[in-house]
């Protein structure tokens, strides 16, 4: 007599993992993952491979959109040999996204402030829940369309700006002509096929509509956010800024003296400025530009008062491109008076690269001042 099975009082493994490939915030927090795994992997955002891995995998989602689409209006099917493969598309087509928002996720978190790269993965994460609560297979489509212009507009973004040497207003509309290039890529492959397909007038106006609805939305909302001055400017990155009271270079080498304590470890050299008559406040900065490289910069410092934040001065630095550790220059204020600062690194067009605050005190001592020296 064989014995009579227990029930199963618990979900098994696979019901398990159903229940979380299944949840609708599992796509936003496989995407912070992959954020914070690119952390570790991704330093350059200049060399060949790093282009050519995004270039191959925007090219492969040019393909499988476009196929989808044209599936999705029954003008398109795999032949029987490929129909097993060609079931695995859509996660494919996820897998794809997802490596390449992580990737411009992480270079627009580390070419500006935290505010930026906030708005952009808050934006990436809401159409990724609204990518997994949509269940129809059209909207899902328009959806995946808007992920890839995005994709493909952060491409050329940072893509111009190393091939012309410089950020700004000119680099910024190329890149959205670019994209837009690819926008009627891909809707004359799939108008194309639709036509030599015999397709009715409504569904090809259906996949115009679909395409450059999503194409032009996506360049829209760049063209506002570049007008707000919330787009990063990336390829370029803040490496480093500090204050401190003196700097010389010797032998290749930046030397920054400061008297910062101890105990004020996140502290960037002397960012409580005690300051003695004939000191100079002195801004230091390493920033990140890729191989021919050339461009102004500016350093603006900006004083707290009672009608906010004033623009005391504005300070141009020509960077110049290829060193791993970053592009090293810095600026003197002589004149200065009491107060809170705030030091911003910003482009010609007006975009914050970076920002330090500090605070200038009367130093009342006449002891002798002993420096501690950072080599930069």
């Amino acid at each position: 007599m064989q014995p009579t099975p227990l029930p199963n009082e618990s979900p098994t493994l696979t019901s398990h993992f159903h229940r979380v490939r299944n949840h609708p915030w599992t796509p936003v927090a496989f995407f912070f993952a992959g954020f914070i795994f690119d952390a570790f992997l991704l330093h350059r955002p200049d060399t060949v491979l790093q282009i050519a891995h995004q270039a191959l995998y925007l090219f492969l989602l040019t393909l499988l959109l476009s196929a989808a689409i044209l599936e999705n209006y029954g003008l398109f099917s795999v032949s029987p040999r490929f129909k097993k493969i060609w079931h695995y598309h859509e996660h494919l087509t996820q897998f794809l996204l997802g490596t390449l928002l992580n990737v411009y996720a992480f270079f627009y978190f580390k070419s500006a402030s935290l505010l930026s790269s906030i708005v952009f993965m808050l934006v990436v994460g809401g159409l990724l829940v609204a990518n997994d609560f949509v269940k129809l297979k059209d909207h899902q489509i328009t959806l995946k369309l808007v992920l890839y212009f995005l994709c493909i507009t952060s491409f050329w973004l940072y893509v111009v700006p190393m091939m012309i040497g410089y950020v700004g207003i000119v680099s910024f509309i190329l890149a959205l002509v670019v994209s837009n290039g690819f926008i009627y890529a891909i809707y004359g492959i799939a108008g194309r096929t639709a036509t030599d397909k015999g397709a009715s007038m409504e569904a090809k106006r259906s996949i115009q509509k679909k395409i450059l609805g999503s194409g032009y939305g996506v360049l829209t909302a760049f063209a506002l956010f570049y007008a707000l001055a919330i787009i990063p400017p990336v390829p370029l990155s803040l490496q480093y800024m500090g204050i401190f009271h003196e700097v010389r270079k010797e032998n290749g080498e930046f030397i920054l003296s400061h008297s910062r304590p101890f105990w004020k470890f996140w502290q960037n050299g002397d960012q409580t400025f005690l300051a003695r008559p004939g000191d100079s406040v002195v801004a230091f900065v390493r920033v990140f530009a890729p191989r021919g490289f050339q461009d102004q910069l500016f350093v603006r410092w900006m004083l707290d008062t009672p009608r906010g934040w004033e623009k005391q001065d504005l300070i141009p630095i020509t960077v110049n491109g290829g060193r791993e550790e970053g592009f090293r220059g810095y600026t003197a204020k002589a004149n200065y008076q009491p107060g809170l600062y705030r030091v911003q690194i910003v482009t010609t067009d007006g975009r914050e690269v970076g920002r330090i605050s500090l605070s200038i005190k009367p130093d009342e001592s006449t002891e002798p001042r002993v420096y501690q020296e950072l080599h930069q």
